[in-house]
């Protein structure tokens, strides 16, 4: 499958920033800013952030 082409249920039930970034084509600047105001819900494991896929779902449906 090519990377680009991915379908969010291709991707693990707990994200990492860089997936974000690919889900939603962002840059790392605003994908850090959408978790770290907590716009997208995330918790810090140890240098790590990790994202519910749940949590990145709710967050693209407000915007529909």
């Amino acid at each position: 499958m090519n990377e680009k082409n991915k379908s969010l249920s291709s991707y693990p039930d707990v994200l990492s920033i860089q997936d974000i970034m690919e889900i939603l084509k962002i840059g790392r600047t605003l994908a850090y800013r959408l978790v770290n105001d907590k716009t997208i819900p995330a918790k810090k494991l140890g240098r790590d952030w990790i994202i519910s896929k749940s949590n990145l779902i709710e967050f693209i449906s407000e915007g529909d």
